[in-house]
């Protein structure tokens, strides 16, 4: 949301509960005028514009700092609490970082830096709400005026995300880009002020952030819950508060669709709002979820940080096209581009994805050199190799530099995987290369997980019946898990 704007906050109903948290429930005038006093302090705090860290685990306390800082006039860069100690280092020094929201919990991780300007939230009475006490709007608006000369465009936020690669980066986004990444949302599910919804995904990340937004900015109420480490306590609150909208990465459905399903059947029908997405998610899951959720529109979306939401699919209107990521966010436009650069018409010819839209983020920060190379005139260049068919549905074939050249053949790991997952005992597979010049095989290498014990030679000879022989692994390794980012992305680069 652009904050000069009342409306956009949503005050026209100022005693309806906006954020449920573990020990706190707060209303939209409580939450619209505690950020206007945060930020008020903080700018009296701060004269500089450097950005500001928010350290802080999923609560009541992260919702308003996150939404507070950037009124203040300040870059907010939202920090994840598992965060390894050497990428805090280095955020904390590429991100230009004096000032940091956190809690106590977190000191140790301050001792080698006296001079980081440490606010507690414990010992801070901005953060503490006053209860009992409704603001209208005309006492709010003498209390604190709007602020009205943020400009749409200026970076609010600064999210670091490591990827797949290890090397953490600032996405630098907008006002602009956040106001309608969370509208595209609102519009592509029909949310509107009935949507109550069960968020366990961390807010210090773009997926959980955005459907923050979009449940503030469409009038609802969102119940906040701090990860996905106790599902139980999860599913009670959503029966507790009647919560009609879940939002999850497809991992956390998985386990609602395995081991917690008794229990997720109970509350699945009252719900009518489901978004996943930041990962795959095998067919089998998706008609689950579908037969099992018969009530909800159930939305899968693709993006990144730097272009969230670039597509959409309902699985119930699309559901013939549910192995596809979907069409084009009606704000979005999206190119595919062959190695010349020229844009490709034809459908099922591949191309690298090119996003346009005003959800595309002003480059990264403090790096130039990646901002040029990422961030051109025609557009976001995603690094995923896709195509359309010819209804217009686009499906992911692989990460333009993951694509594997065998025998003069472009072969997409992701097609090896998505054919060894179908084995029914394989749980998840990663595909790389390992060229082994005196060996003379393709050097392809299959990570696998399994649910039982799979003998080498009979999934060996599952991939022959399945695959063209230059596509067949050379060497498969079983292991008990992925490495992966907090949304599930394989992180490929510590397999090799």
């Amino acid at each position: 949301m652009i904050y000069h704007k009342l409306e956009q906050y949503n005050i026209t109903q100022p005693g309806k509960v906006a954020v449920i948290c573990k020990k706190a429930k707060i209303t939209y005038s409580q939450l619209f005028f505690q950020i206007h006093a945060i930020s008020h302090w903080i700018s009296v705090q701060v004269k500089s514009k450097s950005p500001i860290g928010i350290l802080l685990p999923n609560s009541l306390n992260a919702i308003l700092a996150f939404l507070a800082v950037p009124l203040s006039e300040k870059i907010a860069v939202p920090l994840d609490p598992s965060v390894h100690k050497r990428n805090f280092e280095i955020i904390l020094q590429e991100g230009d970082i004096t000032h940091i929201i956190t809690t106590k919990k977190f000191k140790p991780l301050f001792k080698n830096h006296p001079k980081l300007i440490c606010w507690y939230v414990e010992d801070l009475d901005q953060f503490k709400i006053v209860y009992g006490v409704e603001h209208d709007h005309v006492s709010l608006l003498n209390y604190y005026s709007p602020i009205n000369y943020l400009s749409p465009n200026e970076t609010a936020y600064i999210f670091f995300t490591t990827g797949s690669t290890g090397a953490p980066k600032g996405v630098m986004l907008s006002h602009t880009n956040l106001f309608t990444a969370a509208s595209n949302i609102v519009n592509y599910m029909g949310m509107d002020d009935t949507v109550v919804e069960s968020l366990p995904m961390p807010l210090s990340h773009s997926f959980g952030f955005a459907r923050l937004r979009a449940v503030l900015q469409s009038g609802g109420t969102v119940i906040i819950e701090n990860g996905l480490l106790f599902i139980n306590k999860v599913l009670e609150n959503i029966k507790t508060h009647n919560a009609n909208a879940l939002s999850m990465v497809p991992t956390g459905y998985s386990l609602m669709l395995t081991t917690y399903l008794t229990y997720f059947k109970g509350i699945a029908p009252s719900l009518k709002f489901i978004e996943l997405g930041s990962e795959a998610m095998k067919r089998k899951f998706k008609e689950q979820l579908m037969e099992v959720c018969s009530n909800a529109i159930i939305c899968m979306h693709y993006g990144s940080t730097e272009a969230s939401r670039s597509t959409f699919i309902n699985f119930k209107k699309d559901k013939d096209f549910i192995d596809s990521i979907g069409k084009p966010t009606p704000s979005v436009i999206i190119k595919l581009l062959d190695e010349k650069g020229n844009v490709i018409t034809q459908s099922g010819e591949l191309g690298e994805v090119v996003v346009s839209s005003d959800t595309v983020s002003k480059g990264y920060w403090k790096n130039e050199k990646l901002t040029k190379e990422k961030f051109k005139p025609d557009g976001y260049h995603m690094g995923d190799i896709a195509k359309y068919d010819k209804n217009g549905y686009l499906y992911l074939v692989g990460r333009k530099h993951d694509l594997m050249n065998i025998n003069g053949f472009t072969v997409s790991p992701k097609e090896i995987e998505i054919v060894i997952e179908s084995h029914p005992w394989v749980v998840e597979v990663a595909i790389i290369q390992k060229p082994d010049q005196e060996s003379k095989t393709n050097g392809i290498t299959a990570y696998v997980v399994t649910s039982q014990p799979v003998k080498l030679s009979e999934l060996t000879k599952f991939c022959k019946q399945e695959l063209e022989s230059y596509k067949i692994p050379s060497l498969i390794i079983f292991l008990e898990k992925l490495p992966k980012t907090w949304s599930g992305e394989v992180e490929k680069y510590k397999l090799t």
